[in-house]
């Protein structure tokens, strides 16, 4: 009589286990699995990895083009009061720092202008690319970092005056010669800032951003005789 162990297995009848060929394809699949899902997860990580450089990188590009912005605005607002600031932004023969940018006709990688941030502060200040960062001028300080390099590398940086054309502003009385040309102008000024950038953890990020601003005073020509005139007597 034949009596088998408690916990052995006995083979007979047709049964049999895994043969060396059957284990070893088991394996094989099961690797082919592990990589193909070890890829699936390697994509996925990675493209959440660059979403997150490019989300940054784009939002702190807004960032430094929302201040920029805002502060050049403020280019020629210069004075507490109304009797000051139209001795230094509405007629020609003031100093010239105080109502243009520099320069205003072409694109370029610095900007400096005056400005009433506060009560007897007028400036100088500024925005410039140095060494792939972005700074600005403060009175005192001198050029100090806007921009993190260990976030994004600057490789372009404009300003651009864009403003729209002048407008005649009709007098009472004609010019001498029955014309309109000693009429004052008025002309609205804008500005537009483009910055380009690149994303130190990934080069291949590139992201530009570009900002037009219409700044707080238009700029009024008198061309009367004498200069301070604005319309003819």
């Amino acid at each position: 009589m034949n009596r088998t162990q408690p916990g052995s297995r006995r083979y007979g009848g047709g049964e049999r286990g895994l043969s060396l060929v059957e284990l070893m394809v088991g394996i094989a699949v099961g690797m082919f699995v592990v990589a193909a899902a070890s890829m699936v997860a390697s994509t996925q990580l990675s493209g959440n990895r660059r979403l997150i450089v490019e989300t940054q990188l784009q939002q702190d590009l807004r960032a430094v083009a929302d201040i920029i912005t805002r502060d050049v605005r403020r280019a020629g607002a210069t004075g507490t009061n109304a009797n000051v600031s139209r001795t230094t932004i509405w007629t020609p023969n003031h100093a010239a720092a105080v109502n243009t940018l520099t320069p205003v006709t072409v694109a370029s990688d610095r900007v400096e202008f005056f400005a009433q941030r506060t009560s007897g502060a007028a400036g100088p200040y500024g925005y410039k690319v140095e060494d792939g960062i972005i700074k600005t001028q403060l009175v005192g300080p001198g050029w100090q970092p806007l921009t993190d390099n260990t976030i994004m590398t600057v490789t372009g940086f404009a300003v651009t005056a864009v403003d729209e054309p002048a407008v005649v502003v009709p007098c009472p009385t004609l010019c001498p010669g029955g014309t309109q040309d000693c009429w004052p102008t008025v002309t609205v000024r804008a500005i537009s800032v483009t910055i380009t950038a690149k994303a130190v953890a990934d080069p291949a990020i590139v992201r530009t951003v570009t900002t037009l601003s219409r700044l707080k005073n238009d700029m009024i020509t008198y061309r009367a005789t004498p200069a301070t005139q604005a319309c003819p007597s």
